[in-house]
C-alpha cells in the first residue's frame, strides 16, 4: 500500500507487480483497497509506470475474477468501474 503512494516513480512500479500478484492472498477488504491502487497506478503521470501496470493488468484481471468472479466483468462490477 506505501509503495503504491510513494513519490519515487520506482517505489510505484514495484507495487504495480506486487499488487498484481498478491491480490488473491488478500482479504475482501484489502483487495478493494489494492484494485483502487492499482488502477490509480494505471492512470499514474509517469509513463513508466503505466507501462509495467498495463504489464501487469492481465494477471491482475485474472486474479480479480478469480477472488471475486465472473460478476466483476459486469456493468456493476469491480473491474468496470475503476480499471475501464
Amino acid at each position: 500500500t506505501r509503495l503504491a503512494t510513494k513519490e519515487w516513480f520506482t517505489a510505484r512500479i514495484s507495487s504495480a507487480g506486487l499488487i498484481a500478484k498478491v491480490y488473491p492472498r488478500l482479504t475482501s477488504t484489502q483487495q478493494e483497497e489494492h484494485v483502487q491502487l492499482f488502477a490509480q497506478l494505471c492512470r499514474d503521470d509517469t509513463p513508466m509506470v503505466r507501462r509495467v501496470a498495463a504489464q501487469h493488468l492481465g494477471t491482475m484481471l485474472e486474479n480479480v475474477v478469480r477472488a471475486v468472479g465472473r460478476k466483476s466483468l459486469e456493468e456493476e462490477g469491480v473491474v468496470t468501474k475503476l480499471m475501464i
